[in-house]
């Protein structure tokens, strides 16, 4: 994992076409693939993203998570991207700071 960024910046590409999922996989850097919109955020905020403590469209507006592209195509595709949220947090996710935490005996937050 640390040829992907692990302690530093981590990049995903998700493909979506026409109502499906076309590719979904780490990258190591954005200027490999063409996008027509970018989300960042912190880890914790994707963490809260992926576990839907929180979805997408609160963190944007909250200005947690950031999104960068053209607005008409972001508007066209809104509520695929709050079903996105919802199927993410479906999958069950190990977190690298709750498995350190598991291992020490402690509880995670």
């Amino acid at each position: 994992m640390n040829d992907l960024g692990h302690g530093n910046t981590l990049y995903a590409f998700i493909g979506l076409k026409n109502g499906a999922c076309t590719a979904a996989h780490p990258i190591k850097n954005p200027d490999e693939v063409d996008v027509g919109f970018v989300l960042m955020g912190h880890y914790n905020q994707w963490k809260k993203l992926a576990k839907a403590e929180s979805d997408a469209t609160k963190l944007i507006l909250t200005r947690k998570m950031k999104l960068k592209g053209k607005m008409s195509t972001i508007m066209k595709y809104i509520k695929s991207k709050v079903l996105m949220g919802k199927i993410a947090s479906e999958f069950q996710t190990e977190f690298p700071d709750e498995i350190a935490l598991e291992f020490l005996g402690q509880k995670s937050s």
